[in-house]
């Protein structure tokens, strides 16, 4: 069984950090508002800015964990950064440990 991280950038510019054994699913919730009390319910629409596979729950929650005590500011800067990799620009990749 393969875990994710995920993050979601919200219709206000603000970002959500959660944890899946399944992505498709996790994604379909938030947007069908499945649960109202959810961050992402009064924040529609969103959208799936990172995602990253864990062999483990537990890794992915420690690195949901880290992910979630970020300022906004730096998740961005992180995103900012991972959008340059995925444009093959030549920067060291950043890996999240446990």
């Amino acid at each position: 069984m393969v875990f994710h991280v995920y993050v979601l950038k919200c219709s206000d510019g603000s970002f959500y950090v959660g944890h899946t054994n399944h992505l498709g699913k996790a994604l379909t919730s938030h947007h069908n508002k499945v649960d109202e009390s959810c961050y992402t319910a009064s924040r529609l629409p969103v959208e799936l800015v990172f995602q990253q596979p864990f062999a483990t729950t537990q890794g992915a929650i420690a690195n949901k964990q880290l992910l979630s005590s970020w300022s906004q500011e730096k998740l961005q800067n992180f995103l900012n950064r991972e959008q340059q990799l995925d444009s093959d620009v030549p920067i060291p990749k950043f890996v999240l440990t446990v």
